[in-house]
């Protein structure tokens, strides 16, 4: 199909549905942390919500360029556990 054909279209549309996955994901935490969450700073909140929407991006560009294995999904959430830990801590 020429309409999904990568080599195709312009790179707006294929840039499109990542930033919108990390826009959905980011501010869904957010809000989710905001309502539910702890007594944590809204800099926490902010920094956790990001941490999380660009997990999900680089999954889906993983996936997007055929490369998503499970090796590639426990590093990503490996780095993300690190990352989150050394957010919370300071």
């Amino acid at each position: 199909l020429g309409l999904t054909d990568p080599q195709k279209l312009p790179i707006v549309f294929l840039l499109v549905p990542v930033l919108l996955v990390f826009l959905i994901f980011s501010l869904g935490v957010n809000m989710y942390l905001s309502i539910f969450g702890s007594k944590v700073s809204t800099i926490k909140n902010r920094n956790i919500s990001l941490l999380i929407g660009s997990l999900m991006a680089l999954m889906l560009l993983f996936y997007f360029s055929g490369g998503l294995v499970l090796q590639d999904i426990l590093i990503i959430i490996a780095i993300f556990i690190i990352t989150i830990v050394y957010v919370n801590k300071y």
